[in-house]
């Protein structure tokens, strides 16, 4: 079983499925330039190329892609870097509908950042759900 690392800023997405027992990466994929001409690499092969751009476009067409590099390789949990949790956060939290309404509130605090982390929290909720 692995964990689903994932940092979705503002104009890349960075994720990581890392062994919990040892910290090791089993596979990384990077996503640049999401709001211009976006490519996805994984593990420095080449550049896959997106259809479209923006977070959620660009989000929906790696996930099954992540997906398949798994190969059948349980996630166990999904973890989410988010910039600024205000008073309200600063250790990690569980992620339900109130912690993302709160993370929505908070994106005056991190307004380049707050709004992409949200989709991809969103997102990846879509694609690996029942997982926290």
């Amino acid at each position: 079983m692995f964990i689903l690392v994932i940092n979705c800023g503002s104009s890349s997405v960075k994720c990581e499925i890392i062994n919990p027992n040892n910290g090791h990466r089993l596979l990384t994929m990077n996503i640049e330039r999401v709001q211009d001409i976006p490519s996805i690499r994984f593990d420095g092969e080449d550049k896959i190329g997106c259809p479209s751009n923006g977070h959620e476009k660009v989000l929906k067409h790696a996930f099954p892609l992540l997906m398949e590099k798994l190969d059948g390789k349980e996630i166990l949990a999904v973890g989410h870097r988010v910039v600024h949790g205000g008073k309200q956060f600063d250790e990690p939290v569980l992620i339900d509908s109130n912690v993302e309404n709160v993370i929505e509130e908070l994106k005056d605090l991190a307004p380049l950042h707050n709004p992409p982390n949200l989709k991809g929290i969103r997102i990846a909720k879509q694609y690996f759900k029942d997982i926290p």
